[in-house]
């Protein structure tokens, strides 16, 4: 578009000077030509003057000469006005075409980012169906009696950035072209956003609670790992002190041969690797070992390893709580993805309608 103003300036300055350049040579002709009327009557005027019959022949020259000046002033007049015009209307039409060409390059382009945001709606449809897919799956492992967090797949269209670099008034006049009802367009518009709005909040929910989950429920790990530590510590100490209390091996006392063996069976295959299941580990060797407690709650050596084991316990039900929260967040999200496809397909016919 810059080029073609351009082309236009330079074809406008150079008629400019070829007008002038017409108008000095036709100054200089005329110049020229009434010097050569005025020699030429000189002329007849002594060549009458050797002749005895002057009257007639003098009057002929001079109607001769009035004539050719004449026509050669009309001829002129006439130049002029084309020279006049000729770069006005040359401007008019360089604007006109000008002002033509942005006016369909404008309808182009609106055309053009309208259709690609319409485009970029329906392109969420799969998305959509894969999110809903990938939750139900996640649901189906995670909602089983273990400690164990699966992977989760999220679409990352779904966070409808890509919109963001689209032009929203574009996308008013595209709908107002094509439904030729402006507040309808507005209507529809409005739909579009609060609709890209929607997809964009339940992409960022999902990866929230899901972040969220992962780190209350490592922070309930780590207390618990710091609290089953402390009860094995304290177990041991209650060892010795029975050892000296009885001068004897402590494995001859009933409760700590009881606690002895839920730890052989159930922490001390573990102390390396660190595979230990809270929940099982909650009903195979904290329910025990609380009940062992309680049965000798008067004993006040054991006051630190029930404190301890309480806390573990406490712990594995905040990561329980942790899990609930999080099928119950995305059981509804899954809901709420399912609705946004059902509205997809409304959307997306009432936008393409044509009227």
């Amino acid at each position: 578009m810059r080029y073609f103003t351009i082309i236009l300036c330079f074809s406008f300055l150079l008629i400019i000077n070829q007008t002038m350049w017409a108008d000095t040579f036709s100054a200089h002709s005329q110049k020229h030509s009434g010097l050569m009327l005025k020699k030429s009557d000189s002329t007849e005027i002594l060549n009458i003057k050797r002749k005895t019959d002057t009257a007639n022949v003098k009057t002929s020259i001079d109607t001769i000469n009035v004539k050719v000046f004449g026509i050669n002033h009309n001829k002129k007049e006439k130049k002029d006005y084309i020279n006049l015009f000729l770069p006005i209307l040359t401007l008019l039409l360089g604007f006109f075409l000008n002002r033509g060409y942005e006016y369909f390059a404008e309808k182009r382009r609106i055309k053009k980012d309208g259709e690609r945001w319409i485009a970029e709606l329906r392109s969420l449809e799969e998305p959509l169906d894969a999110q809903i897919s990938s939750l139900k799956e996640f649901l189906t492992i995670h909602e089983q009696d273990k400690f164990e967090t699966p992977e989760i797949k999220v679409f990352q269209i779904l966070n409808c950035e890509v919109f963001k670099s689209l032009d929203k008034s574009n996308l008013l006049k595209y709908l107002e072209s094509r439904h030729k009802d402006f507040p309808k367009a507005i209507q529809l518009s409005n739909n579009f956003h609060t609709y890209i709005s929607a997809i964009a909040f339940s992409y960022d929910d999902i990866t929230r609670r899901f972040n969220d989950y992962l780190n209350q429920a490592s922070t309930h790990v780590d207390l618990f790992n710091a609290h089953l530590h402390q009860m094995m510590q304290s177990f041991a100490f209650y060892g010795v002190i029975l050892e000296k209390k009885t001068n004897e091996s402590p494995t001859n006392n009933d409760t700590f041969r009881q606690i002895h063996e839920l730890f052989k069976k159930y922490i001390y295959p573990h102390t390396e690797d660190g595979e230990i299941d809270l929940f099982s580990l909650q009903s195979n060797f904290l329910k025990p070992l609380l009940d062992i407690i309680s049965v000798n709650r008067l004993d006040e050596n054991l006051k630190e390893i029930s404190i301890h084991s309480s806390n573990c316990n406490l712990e594995i039900k905040a990561v329980r709580a942790e899990k609930e929260y999080l099928i119950k967040n995305f059981t509804k999200a899954i809901g709420h993805l399912m609705k946004l496809k059902e509205n997809l397909v409304t959307l997306l016919e009432k936008l393409e309608q044509k009227y």
